[in-house]
């Protein structure tokens, strides 16, 4: 059974010498973007152990082996209405649409992948512009998941929580590669063993480590903040499996 969930959203920044260190797990993030978004003010963070450094490739992951794909043509996701969000289908779109504010909707796919390359398109078609909408990664439970995530207004973030626990592995950066606004973005992830390269738009922004969780389920999320009305369409959902990595 498909599960949803409603979270109070929580941003929580650790930034040290360019490293960020979290209780369960380390999790590094590699700047490729324009710029920083003003960040909260940091926490004392314990010293993370040595790793090494994560070059992400030149080119994409190869994308030969598809594992699953869906194109919203079928139900199979949550289909949920209640005062504060709808979710469902429309136009052969999946959607999510948030009517009260900070709070993060989601669903998940019922499925377990280990290394793998997923592909989302989305498409803001209304609401403010500061808001948030992605994929989650790696899904244990509703209380443990890595999310990537961008914002109408132009940032991008990735994300996990543990034990219900939020932290920014890569906090909120700006990237000029994004369809700010009622735009439509694509959505990729490389997430091959600790190693996770990001792109948007088929161009790489960033990359990170983080050994926190090896496989997991996927899903969809959309997030308020100060304004309600937030609504996120996702179309052609693809996994690649990845081998020999």
């Amino acid at each position: 059974m498909l599960r949803t969930k409603t979270i109070l959203l929580i941003t929580i920044s650790f930034f040290l010498c360019g490293s960020l260190a979290f209780a369960g797990g380390l999790g590094l993030g590699f700047g490729l973007s324009d710029a920083f978004a003003p960040a909260a003010t940091a926490e004392p963070a314990a010293t993370p152990p040595a790793v090494s450094t994560y070059e992400p490739a030149e080119r994409p992951t190869p994308r030969e082996n598809l594992v699953f794909e869906d194109d919203f043509s079928r139900e199979g996701w949550d289909v949920v209405q209640d005062s504060d969000h709808r979710q469902g289908y429309e136009d052969e779109q999946y959607f999510i649409v948030i009517d009260t504010t900070d709070f993060s909707y989601w669903s998940v796919a019922g499925k377990t992948f280990d290394d793998f390359v997923l592909e989302v398109e989305t498409l803001q078609l209304d609401g403010p512009d500061n808001n948030d909408y992605g994929v989650i990664l790696r899904y244990q439970d509703d209380d443990n998941f890595y999310s990537f995530e961008i914002s109408g207004d132009g940032y991008y973030t990735f994300s996990k929580a543990v034990d219900g626990q939020y932290f920014s592995i890569i906090p909120w950066r700006e990237s000029r590669t994004i369809n700010s606004g009622h735009n439509a973005n694509l959505l990729r992830v490389e997430a091959v063993g600790s190693n996770f390269t990001l792109y948007i738009n088929d161009e790489l922004v960033d990359a990170a480590i983080d050994s926190e969780f090896s496989q997991g389920d996927i899903g969809l999320v959309v997030g308020t903040y100060e304004e309600p009305g937030t609504h996120v369409a996702f179309d052609n959902l693809k996994v690649w499996e990845v081998e020999g990595k």
